[in-house]
């Protein structure tokens, strides 16, 4: 038979563990919704209705097929949002657009992501490509995530969508 001061004690221990599970996991829900929410009020500003969208650390991107609209949010390193909508009727094709850098390791030197962007085409070639950033080893942290299948499923998504359209 456990003493009640034992079965105390191991409640306490146990909280005081998973509690900062807890927090963190509720906090990152929180800033999701308020992420999203700050996307759905850009995507409306624009006349924009999200039929796909995706979040992932500070960023988020959305799309309105039947408006050929493409929304991007993302939290800079200094705190400021870039917000951009663009026309997908303006767009080619997109491509993933990935810049590496030499990085000193145990074992020697290695090649790493250092940036990784999601590059719009314009059909207008004085434009220049739209760079959307999925990832940057600066203030993303060392090492990149799911940032890559990210950048692959919308390249897909908006190849996809534009093909249609031609």
């Amino acid at each position: 038979m456990i003493s009640s001061s034992t079965l105390i004690i191991t409640i306490v221990i146990i909280v005081v563990i998973l509690s900062p599970f807890f927090y963190f996991s509720i906090k990152k829900r929180m800033r999701n919704a308020e992420f999203k929410s700050l996307i759905q009020d850009f995507a409306a500003q624009n006349n924009v209705v999200l039929t796909e969208f995706e979040l992932w650390n500070t960023s988020g991107m959305a799309i309105d097929k039947s408006a050929n609209k493409l929304i991007y949010v993302r939290k800079t390193h200094n705190h400021d949002y870039v917000k951009t909508c663009i026309d997908l009727n303006e767009i080619q094709r997109s491509r993933i657009s990935e810049t590496e850098k030499n990085a000193s390791t145990a074992t020697g030197n290695t090649r790493v992501t250092a940036r990784l962007d999601l590059a719009l085409v314009y059909t207008n070639k004085e434009k220049g490509d739209e760079m959307l950033e999925f990832y940057n080893s600066e203030y993303d942290g060392y090492t990149i995530a799911n940032e890559m299948e990210l950048a692959k499923k919308w390249v897909n998504i908006i190849n996809l969508h534009v093909s249609k359209r031609k």
